[in-house]
């Protein structure tokens, strides 16, 4: 019957095969032209989007909500969004900033929103492209986890490495050197430092200045998210002196003498200085309790001589003497 109604319809509008494939491929295309062109227009229906709640000001808790909870509203948007919304087997999530002003303290670790104030937050919900007539949802409470916290100190994370004949005066200073971290008490077990993000210089010739970033362990809020960091840098010269070795406090009677009896100073100092350092020293001392403390006689020959500011330090070359106690031939 459907046959003969189809023939019938062809001899009617006198088409044969090939006009009624080209016919059907333009109802076709038509029909698509029509599903986009309405798909693409703005209607009007409801719109739900779970929402997680972030707030960073809400002292002795962690700055994200554990939960998230569904806020509906009226909304003008494209069909296509509505209708993706609402057959979607997976609903939307916005983690949304809150400021601690509009979260209200229900009990606990809860915390709850009006709808007044979920107004104000309707872009960063549902999105700048869509139009919000009115929030259906009456209040929303979310569960932030009580937190503790500690502070630990800044670890720098890379090498540093300096151009030949220059040196830091000292470590690399970072402010805040220590920060605290915020987190539930399990949380912070083992923690103790924080780290910078990985960043290393090489061949370095003048001061270092700058700010780097801190990697924050997972789950844990920092009261810091980056440090400054600063050093000096100098061009250094060596200046060498030989210098004799002297034995200090040894009791009347007893002769203590150190081999070898002479050896060199070395000091790192400012380039081009106005005087060498090295002429302030005229000889090194050990001593007398500790040889006498000493197992070995071995002894690290030290100066008793304030070193000058643009005097960075010193090596002794050899580092160890041996203090021999002499005695007397009858």
């Amino acid at each position: 019957m459907l046959r003969n109604l189809y023939h019938r319809l062809l001899s009617v509008l006198h088409l044969d095969r090939r006009d009624t494939a080209v016919f059907l491929l333009s109802l076709l295309l038509a029909l698509s032209i029509w599903l986009i062109n309405t798909l693409s227009r703005d209607f009007t229906g409801e719109l739900t989007v779970n929402v997680r709640a972030v707030c960073g000001q809400l002292e002795g808790h962690m700055y994200r909500s554990e939960d998230e909870h569904p806020v509906t509203a009226r909304c003008r948007t494209s069909a296509f969004r509505l209708i993706r919304a609402r057959t979607s087997s997976r609903r939307e999530v916005s983690e949304v900033e809150f400021e601690a002003a509009d979260l209200q303290h229900v009990a606990g670790d809860t915390y709850s929103i009006s709808a007044e104030a979920l107004d104000k937050y309707v872009d960063n919900i549902f999105g700048k492209d869509i139009s919000v007539s009115s929030i259906l949802t009456r209040s929303v409470s979310f569960n932030f986890p009580g937190t503790t916290h500690r502070k630990v100190p800044v670890k720098w994370e890379g090498s540093l490495t300096y151009r030949s004949q220059y040196m830091p005066e000292a470590g690399l200073v970072m402010t805040p050197d220590s920060v605290v971290i915020y987190g539930e008490p399990r949380s912070l077990e083992g923690i103790n430092y924080v780290s910078t993000e990985n960043r290393s210089f090489s061949d370095i010739y003048e001061p270092l200045q700058g700010t780097i970033r801190l990697k924050a362990p997972r789950g844990l809020r920092l009261s810091h998210d980056e440090v400054d960091y600063s050093q000096n840098v100098y061009q250094f010269v060596e200046l060498s002196r030989e210098v004799p070795v002297v034995v200090d406090n040894v009791p009347p009677g007893k002769t203590v003498q150190a081999f070898p009896s002479k050896v060199r100073v070395i000091m790192r100092c400012h380039f081009a200085p106005d005087h060498n350092p090295t002429e302030l020293v005229s000889a090194m001392h050990v001593d007398y309790k500790d040889f006498e403390s000493s197992r070995t006689g071995k002894c690290i020959p030290t100066t008793k001589v304030a070193l000058p500011y643009n005097v960075f330090g010193y090596r002794v070359e050899p580092q160890v003497v041996t203090c021999i106690e002499m005695t007397e031939r009858k």
